[in-house]
């Protein structure tokens, strides 16, 4: 049965779907049914579009609806793009034939330009396809946006968020924004902000949008170079959750499955400590600096000594 063709079937079977990505595990059939006031198979019609238009919907054992992220775009994303495996494999199949190491050098170079999964991988969470769309509305009309119970991890806290959402980069999934309870730039994770609400207030601090410069870890601060060598799942992890760094990122030659980071990052460590501390058993070897190091262990020993 094809769904209604006049506009309130298909609005119906569209709020429908946004309500679901909305508010997941939510939602019961019933619900919908009694809110429409309609039948039980025309709320299966508008169930069954949402399926054949790609959404796959999957509910819990209360009968509560959610959508399942990912499957259909992640079988199209692996067919367009390349993953850090395959770039790898490209550059271990040229020398097997004898290129020119210029030829590859230009090859290699060209690569980390081109959009891997990893850059999708925040766009493909349809909740967030809501928010971007929202902090490009509230950008083009220049309103104010609260970024609702938004989890900082520098300052440790959860709560709202009051700003000018002035520049957006949904590759590096950040956006900066001007904070007007701290009165500076600051820069959001996209992934992180899980409802937004656009206010009615008018920017008032444009001559305070300047674009701030942060680490690959979106921290604003000194900077301090780094050099580590991991293993590939420490590096397929940092690289997914932070875009950044893959163009600081190298395989090692000769070496399966190992690379190294190389890069300028905030002096106190913020972000790759915990990825440190985390991975640790893929990390293998730090390099440099020596307060790296010194920093590890002594967080390592914290931990040791800590009563839980």
């Amino acid at each position: 049965m094809a769904l209604d063709t006049n506009d309130v079937g298909m609005q119906r079977a569209l709020k429908i779907l946004f309500a679901i990505i909305e508010r997941p595990k939510h939602y019961t059939r019933r619900i919908f049914k009694d809110f429409y006031g309609t039948d039980e198979s025309r709320i299966k019609k508008y169930f069954e579009e949402i399926k054949n238009a790609g959404f796959e919907l999957d509910k819990d054992d209360r009968s509560r609806y959610y959508l399942v992220p990912n499957k259909i775009f992640e079988e199209l994303i692996s067919l367009l793009v390349f993953s850090p495996k395959e770039e790898k494999m490209i550059l271990d199949g040229l020398k097997c034939n004898n290129t020119p190491d210029r030829e590859i050098e230009k090859i290699k170079a060209k690569l980390p330009r081109l959009y891997d999964v990893t850059k999708f991988h925040h766009l493909i969470n349809q909740t967030t396809l809501t928010v971007m769309d929202m902090l490009e509305t509230a950008k083009r009309e220049e309103k104010v946006v609260i970024l609702k119970n938004y989890p900082s991890t520098s300052s440790n806290t959860v709560k709202d968020r009051y700003v000018e959402a002035f520049h957006i980069a949904a590759d590096e999934d950040t956006i900066q924004a001007y904070e007007l309870e701290d009165k500076q730039v600051k820069s959001f994770n996209i992934s992180r902000i899980t409802k937004i609400e656009i206010t009615e207030t008018d920017w008032t601090k444009t001559g305070s949008h300047n674009i701030v410069i942060t680490d690959c870890f979106w921290i604003q601060d000194e900077t301090v170079k780094v050099r580590f060598r991991m293993k590939l799942g420490a590096n397929n992890y940092l690289i997914q959750k932070y875009p950044k760094t893959r163009a600081l990122i190298k395989p090692v030659p000769n070496e399966k499955d190992a690379y190294d980071f190389e890069g300028r990052v905030n002096v106190k460590f913020k972000e790759l400590t915990n990825f440190i501390l985390g991975h640790h058993q893929d990390i293998i070897e730090i390099f440099e600096p020596e307060s790296l190091i010194e920093h590890i262990q002594n967080q390592g020993k914290l931990i040791w000594e800590k009563k839980f």
